[in-house]
């Protein structure tokens, strides 16, 4: 299933994740690091994890660690207590030397009715058509990257709306943000606990000033 070089005591700590597979995620925290040596033994440059009920993911990459989560979201502390426990099974096995990059993702996916839809009622600032022209819109996909003053913190952001299937009466909007940070300060399990709490306010605080209230109800 994994490298051979990996401890019993280390599977044990993953016993909860018992299938090889792939899958996409809905909350994610992803860590890049620098080791000071790779096992000569290991053939495969990643191993990748799911739960039995496949709504959970972990990676162990030879350049990083990611943890995911896909719906329903099971709640900030138990995702972010699975996710620091994992990564200390991680660190055991790649023994990382410097944290380089820390990311923390949600994908967030709001269902609106299709019949007049608008995007307006549901995403502030959104962008109009030109008003000379009769365009019915096809595809919506607006993407940004922004420093947050006075941090090292910076965000991607990706709007988007998924079309619907036909006949289908609803279709989703879909806000992908993803907070992340690169600096060598990162280091230690208590310089991630503090930085995880943070990012998340970061995200909660761009996300609902993103949308109106009118997709808020929709959230809920």
């Amino acid at each position: 299933m994994a490298c051979h070089t990996l401890r019993n005591s280390s599977f044990r700590s993953i016993s909860a994740f018992s299938n090889l597979a792939g899958s996409s995620s809905n909350s994610s925290v992803r860590i890049s690091r620098r080791t000071a040596s790779l096992h000569s033994g290991c053939s495969r440059r990643a191993v990748r994890i799911s739960s039995e009920d496949r709504l959970q993911v972990v990676q162990f990459q030879r350049q990083g660690f990611v943890f995911s989560r896909l719906a329903p979201y099971c709640g900030w502390q138990s995702f972010a207590e699975e996710a620091l426990r994992l990564w200390q099974t991680y660190g055991e096995l790649a023994q990382p030397t410097v944290i380089q990059r820390i990311g923390l993702r949600f994908i967030n996916r709001i269902d609106c009715p299709r019949e007049g839809f608008a995007l307006k009622d549901y995403l502030v600032g959104s962008p109009e058509s030109p008003a000379s022209l009769p365009l019915q819109r096809e595809m919506f996909l607006h993407e940004d990257t922004f420093r947050v003053s006075g941090s090292d913190y910076s965000v991607h952001l990706i709007r988007t709306v998924r079309l619907p299937q036909p006949n289908a009466d609803r279709l989703s909007l879909i806000l992908g943000i993803d907070v992340f940070a690169a600096a060598e300060e990162l280091n230690g399990d208590e310089a991630l606990r503090k930085r995880l709490p943070e990012m998340r306010w970061l995200k909660n605080k761009i996300f609902f000033s993103m949308i109106t209230l009118k997709a808020k109800d929709l959230f809920q």
